[in-house]
C-alpha cells in the first residue's frame, strides 16, 4: 500500500515545534515502529489571504510511505496520536492520508490545485475527502487544517508543486559544484534551468546558504538560472523570490522586534524573512509582534 500522510496548521505564532517538526516526528515513529523508510517531507504554498488564519506561511507538510495494507488503521491511529499531541494548543490541526492505488487522483489534484487560487472551506474539504477517498480528520481548534492537509496531498500527487522540506545536507553552503556534482547528493536528483531543460553538467554554481529543491515532475529538481555576464555560471532561480520578497518596504535588518523563526520555516535571506513575527503578504510580510511585546 502506498499512501501520503499530509498535515497542517498544528502550530501557532508563538510555537517551538512547527507542522514541518511534527511531520517528521510521524516519520519517525513510522521508520521505528514498522520498519520501513518514508520518503523526503514537501512544503505546499497554500493560497495567502487576509481571511485565512494561517500563523506565517499557509503551508501544508506531506511524505510518502509504504506499508503493508493490514497496517493501514494503525498507522493511522498513531499518526492521529501524534499531531494531538504535538500541535499547539492554540492550533487547528488537519490529518489526510491517502491510499495511492484506491485515491481519486484527478479530483484531488483539482482540489489541491484550488487551494492555492481561491479560499476554500471545511465543507469543500470533506467533500473532496468523500469524493475521491481517503481519510480526512480535524484535531482540534477550529479543525481548518483538515482544507490544507487535504490540498497537500493533491499537490504532492501533481508533482509540479512544492519544495523538499530543509536542505541537502550533504552538500556545503558557500561551495562551487558543477550541475553535474548535484545531482550527485541524495537529495537532488535533476538539475533544470527556469524552463524544465537540461543544463550543461560541466557548467558551475556556488551553493547559497539555503538551497530550496523543488518537486517538478514529480522529482526533486534544483532550479537554476544563469548568472548575467558570467557565462557557465548558474543560481538558483530567483522568479519566485522576486515574487514573495517584492515589497521594497521590509527591514532586512538591525530590527530590535527580531526574534528566528523555526528552522523549516526559515528562507536563509535573514531579518524579518526569517522572524517569527513576520506573515506572507501577497507582496512581502507583515509584523505581528503585539506591541508592547519585547
Amino acid at each position: 500500500m502506498r499512501l501520503l500522510i499530509c498535515i497542517d496548521d498544528t502550530d501557532s505564532k508563538t510555537s517551538e515545534k512547527g507542522t514541518g517538526a511534527i511531520a517528521d516526528d510521524i516519520r519517525t515513529m513510522i521508520a521505528n515502529h514498522f520498519g520501513v523508510t518514508p520518503s523526503f517531507v514537501t512544503r505546499h504554498q497554500l493560497l495567502i489571504h487576509p481571511d485565512v488564519p494561517y500563523t506565517s506561511h499557509n503551508s501544508s507538510m506531506c511524505f510518502a510511505v509504504e506499508l503493508p495494507e493490514e497496517r493501514y488503521d494503525e498507522v493511522v491511529e498513531r499518526a492521529r496520536e501524534i499531531v494531538s499531541k504535538e500541535s499547539d494548543p492554540e492550533s487547528d490541526p488537519g490529518l489526510a492520508i491517502a491510499d495511492l492505488d484506491q485515491v481519486d487522483r484527478e479530483a484531488l489534484i483539482a482540489y489541491g490545485k484550488e487551494c492555492k487560487r481561491r479560499l476554500m472551506t471545511k465543507k469543500d474539504a470533506y467533500a473532496i475527502a468523500e469524493k475521491a477517498g481517503f481519510f480526512l480528520e480535524e484535531l482540534g481548534g477550529t479543525g481548518d487544517g483538515v482544507i490544507g492537509a487535504a490540498a497537500g496531498i493533491g499537490l504532492r500527487l501533481w508533482g509540479f508543486d512544492g519544495t523538499m522540506k530543509g536542505k541537502p545536507k550533504d552538500l556545503e553552503a558557500g561551495k562551487t559544484y558543477t550541475l553535474g556534482e548535484l545531482t550527485q547528493s541524495r537529495f537532488i536528483e535533476r538539475v533544470r534551468d527556469v524552463d524544465g531543460n537540461e543544463v550543461p553538467a560541466e557548467d558551475t554554481i556556488k551553493l547559497p546558504n539555503k538551497s530550496k529543491v523543488n518537486l517538478y515532475e514529480g522529482v526533486l529538481t534544483f532550479i537554476v538560472e544563469p548568472v548575467e555576464g558570467e557565462p557557465g555560471h548558474w543560481q538558483p532561480t530567483a522568479r519566485e523570490r522576486a515574487k514573495r520578497f517584492g515589497d521594497p518596504r521590509i527591514y532586512k535588518e538591525g530590527c530590535d522586534r527580531f526574534a528566528p523563526d523555526v528552522e523549516e520555516e526559515q528562507t536563509g535571506d535573514g531579518g524579518c524573512y526569517d522572524c517569527l513575527y513576520r506573515r506572507w503578504t501577497e507582496n512581502g510580510v507583515l509584523c505581528q509582534k503585539p506591541e508592547g511585546e519585547g
